[in-house]
């Protein structure tokens, strides 16, 4: 029997509709792996002296609002043992590369690998409380794995008695310090924490000592002294497992490609680099060689940070620093509290996890925190109307078709979108109307989105994705052909990444960390793209958006119909496309930005581009479409010249003036133009 986590099975009991029967299924051919290609240097399964407490324990002091334990509980990585996506993701792997769960588990369900559990690697040994996924004791116990300056005293002794574990850092191909990755974490063996700042220290310009310290009640609840940590201040802590390879494909220097070979059942890579096995995400490493890594960028509180405009590490966007209380038992605040809010871009996975495990479902998830996941929810909405900004014009030729130029301006530390590269992608939907033909109805769409069946136009628009899958070499030897595939676990070649790159990008840099563009240029310093799309003939009107979509419909379908345990009760894949579909009730796309920037935000949260100001010159009459001809543009060649005023004197003197232009000139609005419509075009002369 198929193993999903117990509260899934309990939810498929009481909902036994849920996981029926799937489409046709197919398989691709094993690779012939084991656990022993998935080896990591750092802390390994089963060295702890001390088992890693539950959030519960933490939340009693830090669980008020604003403080820790509530704004972890609406994050995707108090989720990340419990994402059904994630699940049926790892069936399919584990079937094509036996063993790679071992990789996963050691990020999703921490607690678990580093207490024994992830053998079976397929998951079907992990408890309870390892669902509890990044937990708080799983980052408070991390140790710098490279024994940074300033580390806590424990910490040397720590690295030491790892020995042939102990890890080593990934240089990239230019020989540049890239840290960690792939899960390799150092986690103190026993209970002590570790922070920011100290614990007992005085706050920024606070003289009064604080009425009770934490430092003694933490030294007597774990017998184990508590530790500010350099490590807890940089984005370092986050490199571990937001930079992941694929360690059984490995670099081959020899080819004058950048090849990535699997040619032996047990080999691995001596350092666990992770710049020399194929490149699944760059996350950290995309940031570490952007200018917000090299200085910072003053993004004037745009994410959230008004403490801090300077945007530098991963936490001044991910975890914002505020006014709050350290814990229930200090009541002096401080104004750099970072809050664990740790938003991304996940809603309906958030969504979906709050319906299986709630009180609608298996009833693991409290209602608070079923609230909580809500709430991150709309903080990750947020996020994405902040990552992006749109801007277009027009662009006229002599002689050629007039083109709107789309440009995305990438407001964000790493390429957008990035992470994952199954079925995540961002896309323009670019709408022209034209003032003389139904109101509010599109006379040509681009990237048009069908809400009922999930299914975009890609072909007519620009899809900014990554695209993997096995290369020429490997194909045959698992049964799939070259390009693209869903099949992460065999891919050893990138296909396509137009991915918008941050500032600071340079092309040498990101080849170096196997991140360089495929199938799309940019020039060094680029953070943006530029689309062009042909205007329709008598268009006046355009509206341009940006879309998010987390997984497409394409893939979650694949997740479903090559789940290799289909036969079986709790098919992992189903039961995710279930809770996809949620009764017909699909997730839609996510709006990212907007132009002109006046469409209404239902939640009422402002996104970061809207622009009151502009207003008045984008879309003057409020009607969500910018204009780009003139009104008197009576020819189509997006200027009002004296070319329009022939056109104008022609048009009077035609007993028969076309439908367009009679639209365009008759102010009078009674079906002919004569000389009481004269006025009117004066007046278009006049306008500014």
């Amino acid at each position: 029997m198929s193993f999903i986590p117990r509260c899934v099975c309990a939810f498929i009991f009481l909902f036994p509709g849920l996981a029926s029967a799937g489409g046709p299924r197919g398989a691709a051919i094993p690779l012939p792996t084991s656990v022993a290609n998935y080896y990591i240097r750092g802390t390994q399964p089963n060295q702890l002296t001390d088992f890693i407490q539950s959030p519960d324990e933490c939340g009693s002091c830090h669980g008020g609002e604003p403080n820790n334990r509530v704004d972890w509980d609406g994050s995707l990585m108090s989720q990340s043992a419990r994402d059904p996506l994630f699940y049926a993701a790892l069936d399919i792997a584990e079937h094509d590369a036996p063993g790679i769960g071992d990789t996963c588990l050691r990020c999703h369900v921490p607690q678990g690998w580093l207490e024994g559990r992830a053998t079976p690697t397929d998951g079907s040994a992990i408890e309870w409380g390892d669902r509890e996924g990044v937990s708080c004791a799983v980052c408070h116990r991390s140790v710098d794995p490279f024994g940074g300056p300033d580390s806590p005293p424990p910490e040397a002794q720590i690295l030491g008695d790892l020995g042939d574990h102990a890890p080593i850092p990934s240089m990239d191909l230019m020989g540049s310090f890239g840290h960690g990755g792939n899960g390799g974490f150092v986690i103190d063996p026993v209970t002590r924490l570790r922070g920011p700042f100290p614990i007992s220290a005085l706050p920024p310009n606070q003289t009064t000592p604080p009425a009770v310290s934490c430092t003694p009640f933490h030294n007597s609840f774990y017998s184990q002294p508590t530790f500010d940590s350099p490590f807890f201040r940089g984005s370092e802590i986050c490199a571990s497992c937001h930079d992941v390879s694929t360690p059984h494909f490995l670099y081959n220097a020899a080819e004058d490609r950048f090849a990535f070979d699997f040619d032996n059942p047990g080999r691995i890579e001596p350092t666990s680099n992770k710049y020399h096995m194929f490149p699944q995400q760059r996350t950290y490493s995309e940031w570490l060689r952007s200018a917000f890594a090299l200085g910072g960028v003053n993004m004037e509180g745009r994410f959230g940070g008004t403490q801090q405009p300077m945007v530098s590490e991963c936490m001044d966007c991910h975890m914002p620093k505020s006014q709050g209380n350290m814990c229930a038992f200090v009541s002096t605040q401080r104004d750099d509290l970072g809050r664990h809010f740790l938003n991304g871009a996940a809603t309906w996975v958030l969504d979906a996890i709050g319906r299986a495990f709630g009180p609608e479902g298996t009833f693991e998830l409290s209602f608070d925190r079923v609230l909580a996941l809500q709430e991150g929810i709309g903080r990750n909405r947020k996020m994405l109307r902040c990552a992006a900004d749109l801007a277009v014009d027009v662009e006229t030729h002599a002689g050629g078709t007039p083109q709107l130029r789309v440009r995305v301006t990438n407001q964000t530390g790493h390429k957008l979108p990035t992470g994952l590269p199954e079925g995540r992608r961002i896309w323009l939907n670019v709408e022209f109307f034209d003032a003389c033909a139904t109101p509010g109805v599109p006379v040509a769409v681009h990237g048009a989105y069908d809400a009922p069946t999930n299914t975009l136009d890609a072909a007519s628009t620009k899809v900014y994705e990554a695209k993997v899958g096995p290369g020429p070499d490997l194909a045959p030897d698992v049964g799939l052909p070259p390009g693209p595939s869903f099949h992460v676990a065999l891919s050893n070649q990138v296909w396509k990444d137009n991915r918008i790159p941050p500032r600071g990008f340079s092309n040498a840099a990101y080849s170096a960390i196997n991140a360089a563009p495929v199938d799309a240029t940019y020039a060094d310093g680029q953070f943006w793209d530029e689309t062009r799309f042909p205007i329709p003939p008598n268009a006046t009107g355009v509206r341009v958006r940006l879309f998010y979509e987390a997984a497409s419909r394409e893939y979650i379908e694949f997740l479903r119909d090559r789940n290799p345990n289909a036969a079986q009760e709790g098919d992992r894949g189903e039961v995710l496309y279930n809770l996809w579909a949620n009764g017909g009730n699909t997730p839609q796309p996510e709006l990212m930005a907007v132009f002109p920037p006046t469409e209404a935000v239902d939640d009422g949260m402002a996104p970061c581009w809207l622009a009151p100001n502009d207003l008045a010159t984008l879309d003057p009459d409020g009607d969500g479409i910018h204009a780009i001809a003139p009104s008197g543009d009576l020819n189509g060649d997006f200027v009002f010249d004296d070319l329009d005023l022939l056109a104008f004197a022609a048009a009077l003197m035609s007993e028969t003036p076309s439908p367009v232009l009679l639209c365009k000139l008759d102010s009078e609005a009674d079906g002919v133009l004569n000389g009481a419509d004269i006025q009117g075009f004066v007046d278009l002369l006049a306008a500014p």
